[in-house]
């Protein structure tokens, strides 16, 4: 992976200057670039969480606990869940 951020001593992160860049209505530049996949993402795994959780419901209240699509589901909930626990320091979430 290309890293777009150093580490500086006192723990704060820096980019190379063409790494941001001003445009007309804020700026753009690959780091950006990165910066919006990443929010992508976090926003798909927040709503993919809620709809597997509205799924598990209604197979519980079907009574389908032991399904291979309930531990499908489940399994799919804590993956990313994991992800969204790494992630979300950074963004300043809990």
């Amino acid at each position: 992976m290309q890293r777009f951020t150093e580490k500086t001593n006192d723990g704060r992160y820096q980019t190379k200057q063409d790494a941001v860049v001003p445009s007309r209505e804020g700026y753009i530049g690959p780091a950006i670039e990165r910066l919006g996949q990443v929010e992508e993402l976090m926003e798909f795994l927040t709503k993919q969480q809620e709809q597997l959780s509205k799924d598990l419901e209604s197979l519980r209240m079907q009574g389908k606990t032991h399904s291979a699509r309930f531990r499908d589901k489940m399994a799919q909930k804590l993956t990313n869940s994991h992800i969204l626990s790494a992630l979300r320091p950074a963004f300043g979430d809990r």
